[in-house]
Formats: structure tokens, sequence, C-alpha cells
């Protein structure tokens, strides 16, 4: 899995902790980058996910859908 989407949020996670939050330590850094990662990818998830049901999509067209967006391929 190599999605520009999730590369994009990685990249975020790295300017945000290197510019905010470069005085913490390496394990504090680390655990601001993966919690930061997480509230990105849950709110993106969100988005598409009420996008989706706006458009009165069924589970499973969602989730297809939303493997799709991000590059998933199981």
């Amino acid at each position: 899995m190599n999605s520009q989407k999730i590369q994009d949020h990685a990249e975020h996670c790295d300017f945000y902790v290197g510019n905010e939050h470069w005085d913490k330590s390496y394990e504090e850094q680390q655990r601001l980058w993966v919690e930061k990662f997480a509230w990105l990818m849950i709110e993106e998830s969100v988005y598409v996910l009420k996008d989706l049901h706006n458009q009165e999509y069924g589970l499973p067209e969602a989730i297809e859908q939303l493997q799709h967006h991000f590059g998933y391929q199981p």
C-alpha cells in the first residue's frame, strides 16, 4: 500500500512534531506523531464515510470506496 494520502498525512505529522514539539523527548515526539497521524486518518475516514452516506451507499460499497480512497488492497 503506497497511498499519496497516507504519505501526505505522514509528512504533515513530521512537520507538526518538528515545528511544534521540537523541544520534547524523542519518545514524546513519537507518541505525538502517532496520535496526530491516527486523528488525521480518522478525520479523513469520517469525512469520506459521511459523503458516501449522503450518496446512500450501503455498507459493502462504503467499505470498498474507503479502501479505494486510501489505496488499500487486501
